[in-house]
């Protein structure tokens, strides 16, 4: 959840629209991310329950399915709730463990590290102490590219303060998600216009 004065240049007000990559066959996407947070649910996790949230890759490659404007598995949808979550803790380093490295395309910044969306993540924080941030629609698998990148569109409700200037609105991004040594990770995020 970058800002808008953030080295992405998001506009905090936009709407976010997840996009996430995964498994080409749809059957597999359970079995690819079923490693995925199974007990306690994003509202009841702690910080460090975030952060841990492992995913098994699938075996064997299938053929594509047609997956436009699908729902989400649990799993995978679970993933992006635990990721849209984090931006309500106070630990930069939760928000960040979501991503791979390097980030193909991190709010139009090529290439991006870690360390440069820890630091985006943290002048965040800054900006906003208080934040809060939850699903406002469910997620919907737009598409697939390759045989294990899934493409997920999701609004994201979000209100933020700093003491003297609140704000709050929908927000849309699209995120490509891949399981990358057994967990999923954000390969890309892009803002919708």
């Amino acid at each position: 959840m970058a800002d808008s004065k953030g080295i992405a240049g998001v506009v905090i007000t936009g709407v976010v629209s997840i996009t996430v990559a995964c498994i080409a066959n749809w059957d597999k996407l359970s079995s690819a991310i079923s490693g995925e947070r199974a007990s306690a649910s994003p509202a009841q996790a702690s910080p460090a329950e975030v952060a841990s949230s492992p995913a098994k890759a699938a075996s064997s490659p299938a053929s594509p399915v047609s997956s436009a404007n699908r729902p989400v598995d649990a799993r995978l949808r679970r993933f992006v709730e635990d990721y849209v979550n984090s931006g309500n803790y106070d630990t930069p380093e939760i928000e960040t463990s979501f991503f791979a490295e390097p980030v193909i395309d991190y709010y139009g910044v090529p290439n991006a590290t870690l360390a440069t969306i820890l630091h985006d993540t943290k002048a965040n924080i800054r900006k906003w102490p208080t934040r809060y941030y939850h699903l406002a629609k469910e997620p919907v698998l737009l598409g697939q590219e390759g045989k294990d990148v899934f493409i997920v569109q999701t609004e994201i409700s979000y209100e933020v303060s700093n003491g003297t200037d609140t704000r709050s609105g929908i927000s849309r991004s699209t995120y490509k998600i891949k399981p990358i040594d057994g967990k999923l990770k954000i390969i890309s995020v892009m803002e919708a216009k």
